[in-house]
């Protein structure tokens, strides 16, 4: 022992030195690895969810031990629609990300949006009053389906979604008229919705000053 426990110290430092070599050439490998085993006992989405992981939005269309496959949907833009984009993160990320599923947005989606106008000869609550009549319009053919979905949604999520269609009227710090839209509607027709209701209060508004 007295002669090779020199020998012995330089053998346990090499292998301990390769250990920790091994470690760091791996680390990439071993955090996933633990992030797949994280996202299979937490079970936070399955191939098909919709989801935001860090700024990335997508659909799963794939995933094993090592990373993750999304198809990019545009949600923070609000269009709603494939990018056509695909998305490979490592399954690292669902560790030092936050995983937030918007699956029930596949079907319906709460949709608000924004229209500025500046004008004193409009009668703004004259605005309000028609737009709301358009909106209800639009929303009219899904209205008893969104209900019940958003009962749902409810129950399952324990968050509350109204489904009834609001505008709400407030003022800009440089004193322009905002009209805030609310709806809960398809996710497919959001845009095709929001776009149309543009249109009739552009018009509404051009004859109300002319």
């Amino acid at each position: 022992i007295a002669i090779w426990m020199h020998e012995l110290q330089y053998a346990a430092l090499s292998i301990a030195a390769f250990a920790v070599a091994l470690v760091l050439a791996t680390r990439e490998f071993i955090q996933c690895l633990v992030g797949t085993l994280y996202l299979n006992s937490t079970r936070a989405f399955v191939v098909g969810d919709w989801i935001k992981v860090g700024n990335c939005y997508g659909e799963v269309v794939e995933s094993d031990w090592f990373s993750t496959n999304l198809l990019e949907v545009d949600i923070e833009g609000k269009g709603y629609g494939y990018t056509g984009k695909t998305l490979l993160l490592p399954n690292n990320h669902f560790i030092l990300n936050t995983v937030t599923n918007y699956n029930f947005m596949r079907r319906y989606v709460a949709h608000s949006f924004s229209l500025v106008r500046d004008s004193s000869t409009v009668n703004v609550l004259e605005a309000k009053d028609y737009m709301l009549t358009k909106l209800e319009l639009y929303c009219r053919p899904f209205h008893e389906v969104a209900v019940r979905y958003s009962v749902l949604i409810e129950k399952k999520l324990g968050i509350v979604l109204s489904s009834e269609s609001t505008i709400r009227v407030t003022t800009n710090k440089l004193g322009k008229n905002v009209f805030t839209v609310s709806l809960f509607c398809p996710t497919e027709e959001a845009e095709n919705i929001e776009q149309k209701l543009t249109e009739d209060f552009m018009e509404y508004w051009y004859q109300a000053q002319n």
